[in-house]
């Protein structure tokens, strides 16, 4: 599990390393036949340059060890 504090990076682009800020639920709006589906986790990232935030969806990170 991501949390706050992790460094971690997107295994899509390896080179945006840096730091979780937060981990956010993001709200869904479609409806499926069966019902909703769950919240989407997202992670907001200080990357290494210290300026740069980004956002990425947790399945996507991969955290660095």
């Amino acid at each position: 599990m991501i949390k706050q504090g992790d460094r971690v990076y997107p295994y899509h682009n390896m080179g945006q390393k840096g730091r979780v800020l937060r981990v956010v639920a993001s709200p869904v709006t479609a409806n499926m036949v069966g019902g909703t589906l769950a919240a989407e986790l997202l992670a907001e990232i200080l990357l290494e340059d210290g300026k740069t935030v980004v956002v990425h969806r947790v399945q996507d990170l991969m955290r660095e060890e």
